[in-house]
C-alpha cells in the first residue's frame, strides 16, 4: 500500500472517500463533481484505487498532481477487494465527518456537503444524514428518481432491516462512530459483501439517522456489478449475503420475527437454485463460505445443503426433500415413544 500525500489539509472538516477500480470511463466526472462542492471549511478527498487494469490510477495520479493539498492517493499494490479496500480508505480519513461518492457515480447538488455538514453540526443527536438520488441505467441510458419519503423524516431500525433505504452515495456521518462499530461488530471478519448497509443498521439501533428528499447524486447501475449482475449464481450468492446481515442483526436485537418469512423466502430460493442446476464442487464452496454460525437454517435447508456434496447425496436428499411429509409422518410416533420411555 502505497501513499501519495504532498500536501496535508491540517485539519479537515470533512473526508469525502472515493473507491476507485477499473472506472476510467466514469472516474473524471465523479472527482471533478466532488471538486466542485461549494462550502467554506477544508477538506480533504480520500481515493483509493485498488490496483485497476485500465487507466483509473493514471487519472487519480494526475489528480492528485493538479490538487496536491485537496487529494491524498492511497495505491493498493495488488487488488485488494471492496471490503479491505474500503477499510484501508477509513482509517486513514482525518476528517470529522465522513462522506464518499464511488469512482462511477457522481454529484449534482454543489450545496450536499455543506446541507450535511451544517445539520450535523446543529443536530448532536443524529450520527448520519442521508438524501434522494437519481439512479442511472448505465446501458439504455435511463435515470429514475430515488426517494424514500417526499419530507424530511428519521430513517429508523426496522426500516432498514427491510431492505437498504440509504444510497451510500449521499451519506454523511460523523467520524467518531465508525471505530465503534468495527470494535463491536467485527464486519471483515464475518465474510459480508457489502461495506455500508451492516453499518447503517448498527448506526440506526445506537443513533439516530436523517433522511432529507433533496437530489444530490447520480448512482451508476453495470450490467455488471455485484448485486446488479447478469450472473445469477453472483446474484444469488450476493442475495444470500445480504439476507445473512439482515438476519444477524434481527436475531441480535430480537427482531427475527419481523423479516423471519421473507428469510425463509430467500433461504428456500438460494438452495432450490443450487439444486435446479446441479451445482456441485466450487460453486457449493461458495455458498458454505457465505453460511455462519449465526444463521438458523431449517432442517430441510441443512438437508438440501448436505445434499450438495456429491451425486449421490443430491439423490438421497431429493428423494427425502420430495418425500418429507410422509418420512415425517412414520418418524413422528417413533420420536414421540422415545419421549414417553424418557418421561
Amino acid at each position: 500500500m502505497i501513499i501519495v500525500s504532498d500536501m496535508h489539509v491540517k485539519s479537515p472538516q470533512v473526508s469525502v472517500m472515493m473507491l476507485v477500480y477499473n472506472q476510467d470511463k466514469f472516474l473524471e466526472q465523479a472527482i471533478n463533481s466532488v471538486l466542485k462542492q461549494d462550502f467554506d471549511f477544508e477538506y480533504e478527498i480520500i481515493i483509493g484505487e485498488d490496483f485497476s487494469t485500465d487507466k483509473s490510477r493514471e487519472i487519480c495520479i494526475e489528480f492528485q498532481k493538479i490538487y496536491p493539498e485537496k487529494i491524498k492517493l492511497l495505491l493498493q499494490d495488488n487488488n485488494k477487494g471492496l471490503m479491505k479496500n474500503y477499510h484501508d480508505i477509513l482509517n486513514i480519513c482525518r476528517g470529522k465527518y465522513i462522506t464518499g461518492c464511488a469512482g462511477d457515480d457522481y454529484w449534482i447538488d454543489n450545496l450536499k456537503i455543506k446541507k450535511q455538514f451544517d445539520f450535523l453540526e446543529k443536530n448532536n443527536e443524529y450520527a448520519l444524514i442521508h438524501t434522494g438520488f437519481y439512479v442511472l441505467e448505465d446501458q439504455n441510458g435511463d435515470k429514475i428518481e430515488h426517494k424514500i419519503n417526499k419530507n424530511d423524516c428519521d430513517t429508523r431500525f426496522e426500516e432498514l432491516l427491510y431492505g437498504n433505504q440509504i444510497g451510500a452515495l449521499t451519506k454523511c456521518y460523523r467520524n467518531s462512530i465508525y471505530f465503534d462499530y468495527i470494535k463491536k461488530i467485527k464486519p471483515i471478519k464475518k465474510g459480508w459483501l457489502m461495506e455500508d448497509y451492516p453499518f447503517w443498521l448498527w448506526i440506526s439501533l445506537n443513533h439516530k439517522i436523517k433522511y432529507i428528499p433533496d437530489l444530490t447524486a447520480v448512482y451508476r447501475i453495470h450490467s455488471n456489478s455485484m448485486s446488479n449482475s447478469n450472473d445469477l449464481l453472483k446474484v444469488t450468492l450476493f442475495e444470500f449475503n445480504v439476507a445473512q446481515i439482515r438476519e444477524f442483526f434481527a436475531i441480535e436485537n430480537d427482531k427475527l420475527d419481523l423479516i423471519k418469512d421473507n428469510l425463509s423466502w430467500i433461504y428456500n430460493e438460494t438452495f432450490n437454485f443450487f439444486y435446479a442446476h446441479s451445482y456441485f464442487g466450487n460453486e457449493v464452496k461458495l455458498l458454505k463460505e457465505k453460511l455462519k454460525l449465526y444463521n438458523r437454517l431449517s432442517y430441510l435447508n441443512r438437508i438440501r445443503l448436505w445434499g450438495l456434496n456429491n451425486k449421490f447425496t443430491f439423490y438421497l436428499s431429493t428423494i427425502y426433500i420430495v418425500n418429507h411429509k410422509r418420512f415425517r409422518n412414520l418418524l413422528d410416533p417413533i420420536i414421540n415413544y422415545k419421549r414417553l420411555l424418557i418421561f
